[in-house]
């Protein structure tokens, strides 16, 4: 009797403080999906009233609002503009970082569209109500218009952790002197030359945002919310917080305000009775140790050139170790007997396998952070976007190999997991990061939800703000100061310049006198 009683009175205070909560998370990529699927199924098991925007159909414990059709609608606007080869998935790598910024504007502007005319969602706009409104943040302002509609708080979730796509919100310090932009292949340890093109490419980054982006995000909120203030009145004065898919492990230590709030690492969860019975008496028999090998959700395996697909093949039958590949097809011709193919793997479950020795990966951030968290090393061949620097950065942390693609051939893979299992010190610094990153006083998805859940006992996190959020950019770059010392600086040279010019005028004026008085008394 008193065991219900007290099941009943934790049910009514789970109740008294339970929010609804809105995340919207639309892009239409594996990755950026689980991370609010598992912010949402963390929210529910709080109590919470969640309902989630995504593009992907789960059965889920929240209200999902499945964004249907919207891959094959966004294929089919490539196809029209014919744009096919360029945005194949496997040649974007050779796609200039400019260029790929500007497609990922137009990509996300479309994508928006889709979202805001979808049925299931007007009708949201039209009957419900929310406390919290937790937005993927990625070149689409326009959803902050949920927030004023809803006079609800908002939370921006970068999926990329810090990068030029969040920072603008809370006036993140950006120093391209050791930062480098996410489009570009370049570690924090750069050239001159590196340096000068991040500083150049970050400035063309927030330049296109502020003057081409966030205005045409701004025309589309407006359609759909014609009331809504301007974006940069509904960031200043809705988003209380950032979330960012990074952690001290796996990224390079940068300066972030105390808006942002590290929570990478909230999607590891492994679970092993999602483990096929197959894979794990595969994994348990490799007595020799096991590689990984897998592309993300992005880039297929079975999509690769045939003579890639036969080199690498070439490579791993060369190994004493068994090799499981995320293969998205039933047949692979020439599959040496120490691999196994499967279309879909639980990546988690297998890294935390102890007979796994290497990860053969592309290099995107959620496959780096499990790395890390499960303390496997890494053979990268990265593709696109992040990949590249990720992978840059991991292999200035030295736990880390990479291998460009226009490289990856027998010789240059089997070079790799040859240095990668015979030096230990790959292994030996991927397991400190291990034990550095599961070191922490909470867990990322239960600091994620205290936040969410902080917002909604105290109405906001104003007292968070710096005061960089209310400057003008002339004030923020201090460009009136630096003009006012330029102007001081000037002041003696030009002086000096003046006097120097009068001396000489006056020298001249008194030899033409002496000239002239010489003549007249000649005369």
């Amino acid at each position: 009797m008193k065991t219900s009683v007290s099941l009943l009175l934790m049910g009514l205070c789970s109740m008294a403080h339970s929010a609804k909560i809105l995340c919207i998370f639309p892009t239409t990529s594996q990755s950026h999906y689980i991370l609010g699927h598992e912010l949402c199924e963390g929210l529910v098991k709080k109590g919470h009233d969640v309902t989630f925007i995504s593009a992907y159909d789960k059965n889920t414990t929240y209200k999902n609002i499945y964004l249907e059709d919207v891959q094959a609608k966004l294929e089919e606007l490539h196809r029209a503009n014919q744009q096919n080869e360029e945005v194949n998935i496997n040649d974007m790598r050779t796609m200039p970082p400019q260029n790929m910024f500007m497609w990922m504007g137009e990509v996300m502007l479309i994508q928006n569209e889709l979202l805001f005319e979808h049925p299931r969602v007007q009708d949201l706009m039209k009957n419900e109500k929310f406390d919290v409104v937790v937005l993927e943040q990625f070149m689409n302002d326009a959803l902050k218009g949920f927030c004023v509609h809803f006079d609800a708080r908002c939370i921006a979730f970068s999926t990329i952790g810090v990068s030029d796509f969040s920072n603008y919100l809370v006036s993140n310090p950006t120093f391209p002197s050791y930062i480098p932009n996410m489009f570009l292949s370049y570690s924090s340890d750069m050239t001159f030359f590196q340096r000068m093109h991040n500083a150049l490419f970050t400035v063309f980054i927030n330049t296109v945002n502020k003057y081409k982006h966030i205005p045409n995000q701004q025309e589309l909120m407006r359609k759909y919310f014609p009331d809504s203030p301007d974006i940069s009145d509904i960031i200043k004065n809705n988003v209380d917080l950032v979330f960012l898919n990074s952690h001290p492990s796996v990224n390079d230590p940068v300066p972030t305000v105390p808006q942002m709030i590290h929570v990478g690492g909230i999607h590891v969860n492994p679970k092993q009775n999602k483990m096929p019975g197959d894979v794990k008496k595969f994994l348990d028999d490799a007595t020799e140790g096991v590689v990984y090998f897998s592309l993300g959700t992005n880039v297929k395996s079975k999509d690769l050139p045939k003579e890639k697909v036969q080199s690498i093949l070439r490579a791993l039958s060369k190994l004493k170790m068994k090799v499981l590949w995320k293969y998205e097809d039933d047949k692979l011709e020439g599959k040496p007997k120490n691999v196994m193919i499967q279309k879909w793997m639980p990546q988690q479950e297998i890294l935390s396998h102890p007979n796994v020795k290497v990860f053969l990966t592309h290099g995107g951030l959620l496959s780096s952070i499990e790395a890390v968290y499960f303390g496997i090393p890494l053979i990268g061949v990265p593709f696109f976007g992040d990949q590249m620097s990720n992978m840059q950065m991991h292999v200035k942390n030295g736990f880390a190999i990479q291998i460009d693609f226009d490289d990856l051939n027998e010789a240059s893979l089997t070079e790799a997991f040859n240095t990668i299992t015979k030096n230990p010190k790959f292994s030996k610094i991927a397991k400190r990061r291990s034990k550095m990153m599961r070191d922490s006083p909470m867990k990322p998805l239960d600091l994620a939800v205290f936040w969410v859940e902080y917002l909604v006992r105290n109405g906001d996190a104003t007292f968070l703000r710096t005061a960089a959020t209310d400057l003008p950019i002339y004030k923020y770059l201090m460009l009136d100061v630096v003009a006012f010392l330029a102007l001081i600086a000037l002041i003696p040279p030009v002086l000096l310049y003046k006097c120097i010019k009068c001396r000489k005028s006056c020298a001249k004026s008194e030899k033409c006198c002496k000239a002239k008085s010489n003549k007249s008394k000649k005369e």
